[in-house]
């Protein structure tokens, strides 16, 4: 857990400050921050229910149920904690006890589609069909809508005690309880055979892993239904995990045939064709799939181990990168990327993808207890950061960002996370990015940083007023503000741009653009129109312009502080024009504001000395000797010696 100052005093900051770690995939700064709050107040149900979902995330469903059994014991009264319980229950198979929960919800909240199909769900995993029909049609008749129609619909189709047992087990094998779902799929097939109960035996045990227990029940199944494609691609998958190649592409080769550039057939076969040896044919296959759909994770994976195989680790790393944030849950893209980062040396970034693999098989983080880690945090984000320079699909640039702002906030850099989300926000429209905007403003938060915070927070509320995310950050960091006392605030002002100095270089040095008028500038925390002075800025004090936004102008001074003026009331400065950078001999293209998406308003010539006025994210402000200023991508630019 990196350091953070908190209000500790304060329960509805830290509570807020929690939500803020689940949201940004931080577990271990969530549950320390639980612990925080159930110290100072051990009956706080927000506090237990988000360390609830915490460890029930983490695989640790025993310390969840405690948890949850502790809240409903506390707050008998809080349905949200029954619901959570009963939830809970209904995914670990204790049928009985998630009835009772759920029971308990409804008797709080009324009678309501929601608890009524919730019910439904708890009687069928208590394998009771007729409770289960009666609280469906409870659903229905409250207004459930197309999940209460389509549960219900399940539900008529059962005819027997086989045909209950093959859908509760069905449905188990894909939760924590897969080990129950297993023996009530056995426990169908010995009642009555047909094809059905087949494909989900094998199908279960294929998610476990066990791919030769498999093979016979998926082929059994297709052979008695061989124009189900989905479970000819199951048996294909089955087969190849065997080292089955033959059988593999026979059943691939059958699935194409059906459907013609079906995503599974096409992975299937450049999987055989990756173990022949032809990892060209593999890549071209992957990249067929990746054409049609480039959100599709199977397909990356592939293209990583292609890549992996012919040596090209950078290239393999990226690759991972992109399966990681279209399947966070799936620990395999995790183990290929640490496999890429070992063979490009990066011990540190390794060790973070494996804890990160680690966790999605065990619940419990890989790094041991004194595990020899000799990289320099800051070493391996530069790593990270000598990656962009890959050429990668442009509309999916902008998700590589972020995630690797969550590992740079891991390795506890927050400058260099702030970095990522910049670039990531410059990629597209703010207003598009909001999410963007509030992961920024919550690493800010973290990092005591309320007016930092607040101004992103805000940013978003300008476009989106009833963003809750952004109206809770907003409370969050006034709060934080309000606690907060000058020393504190100037310790973390000096803090925060000594290691933004260290990690982003002398490149963000304050430079100062205009200077307040003659008679002075009334300074604010933000652009509310009703909002009081702070504090004026005296005559002819310098500045440098941040950004501007419908009418206002955030300004930092010499000192660091930032603050809000009357754009109109700022007055250029009048010393002399000092270029600090070179326009490389390739060119430059110029552009009117900070967005590739809008045309390029000129190009400028190789050579010619700019001066860098501000910036933003992967962009630089630069002005001519002229006066004449456009924006340019800031890693083109060359420092002047």
């Amino acid at each position: 857990m990196t350091d953070t100052f908190l209000p500790t005093e304060d329960l509805d900051s830290l509570v807020t400050m929690i939500a803020t770690a689940v949201a940004l995939g931080d577990h271990e700064t969530a549950l320390s921050l639980c612990e925080a709050v159930l110290a100072v107040d051990p009956a706080d149900a927000d506090a237990m229910l988000i360390e609830a979902a915490v460890l029930d995330d983490l695989d640790r469903p025993d310390e969840a149920r405690n948890v949850l059994e502790r809240c409903t014991a506390r707050h008998g009264d809080l349905s949200a904690a029954w619901r959570r319980l009963g939830d809970h229950c209904v995914e670990t198979a204790d049928a009985e006890r998630a009835v009772e929960a759920y029971g308990e919800w409804q008797r709080l909240d009324g009678v309501k589609a929601e608890t009524e199909l919730a019910l439904a769900w708890a009687s069928l995993v208590a394998l009771d069909l007729e409770s289960a029909r009666s609280h469906a049609a409870g659903a229905i008749a409250a207004g459930g809508g197309k999940e209460a129609d389509e549960l219900a619909g399940r539900l008529a189709a059962i005819d027997d005690v086989a045909d209950l047992e093959s859908e509760v087990g069905w449905w188990l094998s894909g939760t924590r309880s897969s080990g129950r779902g297993l023996e009530l799929l056995i426990s169908s097939l010995a009642r009555r055979e047909n094809p059905v109960a087949r494909y989900r035996l094998g199908a279960a045990l294929l998610r476990q892993g066990r791919a030769a227990e498999s093979v016979p029940h998926l082929r059994y199944a297709v052979e008695s239904a061989p124009t189900v494609h989905d479970w000819q691609a199951e048996l294909g998958t089955a087969q190849l995990l065997t080292g089955d190649l033959e059988g593999a592409e026979a059943s691939f080769a059958a699935l194409l045939r059906s459907v013609p550039g079906d995503a599974t057939g096409l992975l299937g076969r450049g999987r055989v064709t990756l173990q022949r040896g032809d990892p060209d044919q593999a890549i071209t296959l992957a990249e067929k799939v990746l054409a049609a759909d480039p959100q599709d994770a199977g397909a990356w994976m592939l293209r990583t181990d292609c890549m992996a195989g012919a040596g090209r680790t950078a290239e393999a790393l990226v690759s991972a990168e992109h399966a990681i944030v279209f399947a966070p849950d799936d620990r395999f893209t995790w183990a290929a990327a640490a496999d890429a980062a070992d063979a490009l040396g990066w011990t540190t970034l390794a060790h973070r993808y494996r804890a990160r693999a680690d966790i999605r098989l065990s619940g419990s983080l890989g790094i041991a207890e004194g595990d020899d880690v000799d990289d320099p945090a800051v070493e391996v984000a530069d790593e990270l950061h000598d990656l962009d320079r890959i050429v990668v699909a442009d509309p999916l640039v902008r998700a590589i960002y972020r995630h690797r702002a969550g590992i740079a906030h891991e390795l506890g850099l927050p400058a260099r996370a702030h970095s990522y989300l910049r670039a990531a926000i410059a990629r597209g429209v703010v207003v598009d990015d909001a999410d963007a905007m509030c992961d920024l403003g919550s690493l800010l938060l973290m990092a005591g940083d309320a007016a930092g915070a607040r101004a992103h927070f805000e940013t978003v509320l300008t476009h989106d007023g009833g963003n809750d995310r952004a109206s809770a950050g907003m409370e969050a960091a006034d709060e934080l503000r309000r606690e907060d006392d000058e020393e504190k605030t100037a310790l973390l002002a000096l803090d925060r741009l000594d290691r933004e100095e260290a990690v982003l270089g002398a490149a963000q040095r304050w430079t100062p653009t205009h200077e307040a008028p003659p008679d002075g500038l009334d300074a604010f925390d933000g652009t509310a129109e009703s909002a009081e002075p702070v504090a004026r800025l005296e005559p002819g004090l310098p500045v440098e312009l941040l950004r501007e936004s419908q009418g206002w102008a955030l300004v930092r001074c010499e000192n660091g502080w930032e603050c809000w003026v009357a754009a109109v009331g700022l007055v250029g400065r009048a010393e002399t024009w000092s270029p600090t950078h070179r326009v490389p001999s390739s060119g430059l293209l110029a552009f009117a504001s900070p967005s590739s998406e809008t045309r390029a308003v000129d190009r400028i010539d190789p050579g010619l000395e700019v001066e860098v006025v501000g910036r933003l994210g992967a962009w630089a402000h630069v002005r001519f000797e002229n006066g004449w200023s456009c924006w340019v991508e800031a890693h083109e630019l060359e420092a002047v010696s």
